[in-house]
């Protein structure tokens, strides 16, 4: 921290002293404001606690936090004065504002006065949810660094807005804490309610999957799903490692092999008449010249790549970034791994959605190397933005990944 002002990152230590405690009637949640703070009673068990960034409050979906005002029934509450600072009281629990008005002095209390939460720093953009076995009485994350995806998810756009309207511009102290009481299911629950939900794959995500690094062809790929038929076992997916595309020093690029698959649309056909999926692996480079996830040569270039292959048949990807080059970042010290998977899933969806009704379209699954730093971008549901165990297997993030199907609100801030 240099002053008030953090060196790494937007965050700053927002104070206002001698505030008074007011509520936004006008908000669809429990929402009271105290100087430069604003506190959100979401539920019995979730509360936000939020600093007031650069561009005011943030009412905008981020791309961590999906759901902003779809809580039910408002928190009923009482406020008091107290030598310590404001007390909000529900019947749950007890919020208390310290005179400094400063977002990381405040602290929670269950109705007796034993305090459950207190402020211990931000927590980035890779944490782990608690086990089942922790002691369940708080939790929290924060919103850091805050990012505001674009309305264009991941497309490019004509605006001259840099990194296609994304806005890293509001970042500030942002807390999500989860007061569950004992009950995993609870947090679990209120953490899905407040990051999204995800949509059910296709059913043959579920089934049994063949993946082996071997230099398949046209042939001895359709054989290798019939070897499996003609013994009487089921097959689900195929896996196609990364000889279906040109040599290129790295198992890179998306340029066809076609000495090994002459014709890849026949091919594809040929395994659907089998009733299997096409799984295909990809190694991402940046595109040259390139810095960022974001712009618009490196949103074109995979935009353009991705659906290519999609169009032509390709029912999964493996986004393998466990190699020694992967995609760029979005921000600093933000999770490339999550942002590369959101990349994956937003081209996927928007394919699929062109070519059927959004209500009919078949899902599809996307397969990554799940040795993610866990955490809310590790996705725990689309995989979505969760918490996988570091080990290093193979699982499946669901077409769904990452905001597929958020309402889509676009609050100014």
């Amino acid at each position: 921290m240099q002053g008030d002002a953090c060196t790494v990152c937007a965050y700053t230590k927002s104070t206002e002293t001698g505030a008074t405690l007011t509520e936004d009637t006008e908000m669809p949640v429990t929402t009271l404001v105290y100087g430069n703070m604003r506190v959100q009673l979401l539920s019995t068990s979730l509360l936000r606690i939020e600093s007031k960034g650069q561009k005011g409050f943030e009412d905008r979906e981020s791309y961590l936090v999906d759901n902003r005002d779809d809580w039910g029934k408002k928190v009923a509450y009482t406020k008091s004065e107290a030598a310590e600072g404001v007390q909000i009281k529900t019947a749950a629990y007890t919020v208390v504002l310290p005179k400094s008005g400063a977002v990381g002095e405040t602290y929670v209390t269950r109705p007796t006065g034993e305090t459950i939460y207190r402020y211990c720093g931000l927590t980035g953009s890779n944490i782990a949810l608690p086990s089942p076995s922790d002691e369940l009485s708080a939790w929290y994350f924060t919103d850091s660094p805050r990012v505001i995806p674009s309305e264009a998810g991941y497309s490019s756009t004509d605006s001259a807005l840099p990194q296609q309207g994304w806005d890293f511009g509001n970042n500030a102290t942002d807390i999500f804490v989860f007061l569950p009481n004992g009950s995993y299911k609870t947090l679990t629950s209120d953490f899905v309610n407040l990051t999204g939900r995800t949509e059910m794959v296709e059913l043959k995500t579920f089934g049994q999957w063949d993946s082996r690094y071997y230099k398949y062809n046209e042939q001895t790929a359709l054989q290798q799903i019939k070897d499996y038929q003609d013994r009487g076992y089921s097959i689900d997916v195929l896996v196609v490692d990364t000889d279906w595309r040109e040599k290129t020093g790295g198992g890179i690029g998306y340029d066809i092999n076609t000495e090994l698959f002459p014709d890849m649309a026949r091919f594809l056909r040929e395994a659907h008449k089998l009733g299997v999926n096409v799984c295909f692996n990809d190694h991402p480079e940046p595109v040259k010249g390139t810095g960022n996830l974001l712009d618009k040569a490196e949103v074109d270039y995979r935009n353009e790549k991705l659906t290519m292959l999609l169009a032509m048949g390709v029912d999964n990807w493996w986004y393998d970034r466990n190699r020694s080059v992967s995609l760029n970042r979005v921000f600093p010290n933000y999770s490339r791994y999550a942002t590369g998977m959101y990349a994956y899933q937003w081209i996927t969806q928007k394919h699929y959605e062109s070519i059927a009704d959004i209500n009919e379209y078949a899902r599809r699954a996307q397969v990554s190397r799940s040795d993610i730093p866990p955490g809310p971008t590790s996705t725990i549901k689309r995989t979505g933005r969760g918490c996988l165990p570091r080990r290093r297997t193979c699982g499946c993030c669901w077409t769904a990944l990452r905001r597929n199907t958020r309402r889509r609100r676009s609050k100014a801030a």
